[in-house]
């Protein structure tokens, strides 16, 4: 099957450039051509005269299970009948987004294995490619323990952990170093998981070929994450220069989720005060570690903690907005860490994060153009996976 998008101003993340008023062919769900003049015969043709098409968006911090409840604790609630239709919905929110790859990194138990295998049957289409994590892991009583994380003390416990992660099928393995915003009775400041244990899952998910991501809200268990070979960080509030540099020097990601304080603190007369102290607390310092880490050389990546308290399915956008807005970086670098950045930091760039010739045709398909003005991502016209048109608006 072929499809060719005509008159579309393709956005080139690589370059930071737009190539106007082009066509993008696609074939058996690869692009195969991209440029003016392009064959269109034997094709179904999709006029898109006037807008812009980027690679489909990324986000790589989400909880798909979740649905963004202003209390944690109103997850106990929910049956596992209500977490596998959050899970289907919000992967359908994202979609209708532009977001045609996400990363889940902790819902209850395996409830994210059995949605990614249902994906790649065939049994859910509106959804994104899917990485998971089944359960995170983190110390008794520590950060989300109450809310489906595996808890565990000293090497051998947290050994096990990790192979039962692997077990249930997760992609990645995910840890807690550090207490956070939303858990109530702990402080972010907080140290959890100790470096020995840390290593301990890390060297069992490295032997299996998989990598880690570490939830690290305070200098201190960021550099225990980091000791330990952790290869992502989640959130990286206080990052101080003594991180900095071991980050640059291990070759550590960042995945920020500025947006998700941003979009806390905006919320934070519906939390409970505890809660909300940290939020507002904790808010800028969440944009100056970010902003730090990046004008240093870390590489970030985009995700918007989507099901966390006020942090949408539908608001992707709203990490690469407050990237812009917040911290300084222009459309075109925004636009780059939710795309071709991200699709680095989960090691698909052969595949996806750039509309290239030989990659798949995971496209979105905006009104105006993100270059000039980062909200344009606000607005989905067109979703493409595959080279499948899942999603245009009304």
């Amino acid at each position: 099957m072929k499809r060719a998008f005509t008159h579309v101003n393709a956005v080139d993340v690589l370059a930071h450039k737009v190539l106007a008023d082009c066509t993008v062919l696609v074939k058996d769900g690869k692009i195969v051509e991209i440029g003016q003049g392009v064959d269109t015969a034997g094709s179904e043709v999709i006029d898109l005269a006037g807008k812009y098409m980027t690679p489909g968006l990324f986000n790589c911090h989400v909880h798909l299970c979740s649905n963004s409840t202003p209390v944690q604790t109103d997850l106990l609630k929910m049956t596992e009948f209500d977490k596998a239709l959050f899970s289907i919905l919000n992967c359908e929110k994202l979609i209708k987004t532009g977001v045609t790859f996400v990363r889940d990194v902790g819902t209850s138990n395996r409830a994210a294995c059995e949605l990614k295998k249902n994906i790649l049957g065939g049994t859910i289409r509106m959804a994104p490619d899917l990485q998971v994590v089944a359960s995170a892991i983190c110390m008794t009583g520590g950060a989300t323990w109450n809310v489906g994380a595996c808890q565990a003390d000293g090497v051998d416990e947290c050994m096990k952990a990790t192979r039962l992660q692997l077990r249930e099928g997760a992609d990645f393995i995910k840890l807690y170093s550090s207490g956070s915003v939303l858990t109530a009775g702990m402080d972010p400041n907080s140290p959890q998981l100790t470096v020995e244990e840390l290593t301990a899952c890390v060297k069992v998910a490295h032997d299996a070929a998989k990598k880690t991501c570490c939830h690290a809200q305070n200098a201190r268990s960021i550099k225990n994450a980091v000791i330990a070979g952790v290869d992502h960080i989640e959130h990286g509030i206080g990052l101080d220069d003594e991180s900095v540099e071991m980050m640059l020097a291990q070759g550590t990601w960042l995945d920020p989720t500025v947006s998700a304080l941003y979009n806390i603190a905006r919320h934070a007369d519906r939390l409970i005060p505890e809660v909300r102290e940290k939020a507002l607390r904790l808010e800028h310092a969440a944009y100056a570690s970010f902003k730090k880490a990046y004008r240093a050389g870390i590489p970030c990546a985009c995700g918007n903690d989507a099901g966390s308290s006020f942090c949408e399915f539908d608001d992707t956008a709203s990490e690469m907005v407050t990237m812009v807005e917040k911290c300084d970086l222009t459309p075109a670098e925004a636009l780059a860490i939710g795309t071709i950045n991200s699709a680095k930091m989960l090691d698909v760039e052969d595949e996806l994060g750039s509309i290239t010739v030989g990659k798949k045709a995971h496209l979105a398909v905006f009104d105006e153009n993100p270059l000039n003005d980062i909200h344009a991502l606000e607005s989905c016209f067109m979703t493409v996976k595959n080279g499948e048109i899942l999603y245009t608006r009304a």
